[in-house]
């Protein structure tokens, strides 16, 4: 190669000079090239300097394309560090943690091109660092051994577009730690085959913002929000293959966020809320099926004094039971209560039909009860039981059964205290249970209908299992004394708690005239009477002119007995109405 010395002299020889057309010289003063294209300007015209900064002519300021102001380019390159001005090399076999520490330490904001960046130790990210990276199937941080966290950060962090691998290395430590933090952003960040958790949001970490992130195959959680930690918001996030479960919520941590969660393929439960978590909100959860062998467990537990917790909608496929809330004792310390006021929106459940599978199971432990939740829409596929509710008449669960639709299902309810319709009063202490009878042959329908103003129902004499039902039926009659023959009609009758009212007509044929006559009458609501006053009326038969009589209780065949005495021996039509008590 042939080597030529260019032109060079001091700066003020270059400044009285006259360059030849095309000349390039140098000026060892400011160790800058000078150019003259014609031979017209005298000193020539700077070029470049040495170390860079501007020159006074400015050919090194330049105007991005589309853009409409000039910058030196040592001003543009200001902006972001570049992991690599530091040493970085993403090779997949160098350290680089030392690296990307170093221009952490120097700019507020650093850019990982590329590459696999090995990560020998824990990275630090100090508070108000920004770290951008290519995209997470290009830029990946990746430990070279196990004994330390991935990365922590402070408060004020913006983590974007890159992965943080365990390397599958194992050890009870996570990819992300942001713990007590506060203020940081993430979005398109991967944290995967960790030994313990993907993100780890704990002691009280809050008002933390994530968008898109995933949380795969980490050897616990893929993601854990807890202790304490609370208003932390999730746009999405995607924990399918984390061994023990998807998303953990517990110990008191309160009022977060999570738009989209998507679980499947762990060996405990998808979504985990217990521990006195409470006010938490997960708009959808998409549940697909468990580790294989570990199929008989719950896809999504509430437990542990959790209450007040909202689940939008939620699909569930493969698993033994859909939901699951249970009472139970909480950690020492931590309040112990009920697992309560919990509602799900929406609930899709196709179980792995197995023992006793179910789409929704409440269950009590300890004295502590699942009750007071909800569950809206529902439909379960494939399963023993729809819903299972074994916590006991005192501690009730609130089902709207219009909404529930069941498919290959054995048992739809199995609820320890009956199907109900409950009304709260104004005070929210007391409710109104309306229950259908398991003997109703059809629809009855109870009716308050007025033009003009508000109508009043007065039930405050009923029991507590108090029962509003009316209907037809026809009596069995009994020929008891001077009776020849007779004729039962459909009577009808109202019930009102445990008082039946009965009225109709029956045809009776007495043997002889000016007799006392008795006729048994049966019950349309069985009734073990004590006594024959428990059950009275009266009769008559042609407004009296064939005769008047009484009804009473008669307590040796638990029925209502017609006493009367017929002015003649030819039939006739007796009207009667009774009252008697369901004893």
């Amino acid at each position: 190669m042939s080597r030529r010395k260019l032109p060079r002299g001091t700066a003020a020889q270059l400044n009285a000079a006259t360059f030849l057309p095309g000349e390039i010289a140098v000026d060892t003063t400011n160790d800058e090239l000078r150019y003259d294209g014609d031979g017209s300007t005298v000193g020539g015209i700077a070029l470049a300097r040495k170390d860079g900064t501007n020159l006074t002519a400015g050919p090194s300021s330049v105007t991005a394309t589309g853009s409409t102001t000039a910058r030196t380019l040592a001003a543009r390159f200001a902006e972001v560090g570049n992991v690599k001005d530091f040493g970085a090399l993403g090779d997949g076999s160098t350290d680089d943690t030392a690296a990307i520490e170093a221009a952490l330490a120097v700019w507020e904001a650093i850019y990982i091109p590329p590459g696999i960046y090995m990560l020998g130790s824990r990275l630090d990210v100090p508070a108000g660092k920004k770290i951008y990276g290519a995209g997470f199937n290009d830029t990946i941080l990746r430990a070279s051994a196990t004994g330390y966290n991935g990365m922590t950060v402070g408060s004020n962090c913006v983590l974007l577009d890159f992965t943080i691998d365990g390397n599958s290395k194992g050890g009870a430590y996570s990819g992300i730690l942001f713990d007590g933090v506060s203020g940081c952003f993430t979005d398109r960040v991967a944290a995967i085959n960790w030994g313990a958790d993907g993100f780890a949001i704990t002691n009280a970490a809050h008002h933390n913002k994530f968008g898109e992130i995933y949380a795969t195959t980490n050897g616990s959680r893929g993601v854990i929000i807890d202790p304490n930690s609370y208003s932390n918001q999730i746009g999405s996030v995607d924990t399918r293959g984390s061994t023990n479960s998807g998303l953990l919520i517990g110990h008191n941590s309160y009022r977060n966020q999570i738009g989209l969660l998507i679980c499947g393929g762990h060996q405990n439960c998808a979504l985990w809320i217990h521990n006195a978590a409470y006010e938490n909100q997960i708009d959808c959860v998409i549940v697909e099926a468990p580790a294989t062998g570990y199929e008989n467990n719950s896809a999504i537990l509430l437990g542990w004094n959790a209450q007040r917790n909202t689940i939008g909608q939620a699909t569930v496929t493969g698993w033994r039971r859909g939901v699951q809330l249970k009472g139970d004792d909480a950690d020492a310390t931590y309040t112990d209560g009920d697992t309560q006021h919990n509602h799900i929106g929406a609930l899709y459940v196709t179980t792995d039909g197995g023992a006793n599978a179910a789409g929704v199971s409440m269950d009590a432990n300890n004295s502590y009860y699942a009750k007071h939740n909800s569950i809206g829409k529902l439909h379960v596929k494939t399963a023993t039981y729809g819903i299972i509710d074994t916590n006991g008449t005192n501690t009730p669960n609130y089902f709207d059964f219009s909404l529930h639709t069941f498919d290959s299902v054995t048992t739809p309810y199995s609820l320890t205290e009956g199907i109900g319709q409950r009304l709260w009063d104004s005070n929210f202490t007391h409710q109104l249970i309306v229950k259908a009878g398991a003997n109703l042959t059809a629809d009855r329908i109870l009716t308050v209908t007025t033009a003009d103003s508000a109508q009043t129902l007065d039930i405050s004499s009923l029991s507590s299992t108090g029962v509003i039902d009316d209907g037809l039926y026809t009596p069995t009659l009994t020929g008891v004394a001077n009776v020849d023959a007779s004729t039962a009609y459909e009577c009808q009758y109202i019930r009102v708690g445990a008082i039946v009212t009965v009225s109709g007509k029956v045809d009776l044929d007495p043997t002889a005239g000016a007799t006392l006559t008795q006729l048994g009458i049966s019950l349309p609501v069985a009734s073990n009477l004590a006594d024959a006053a428990q059950c009275a009326g009266s009769a008559s038969s042609n407004g009296g002119a064939n005769g008047y009589g009484s009804v009473v209780g008669d307590a040796t065949n638990n029925r209502a007995e017609l006493y009367c005495v017929p002015t003649a021996n030819t039939n006739n039509a007796w009207y009667f109405t009774f009252t008697y008590r369901i004893i």
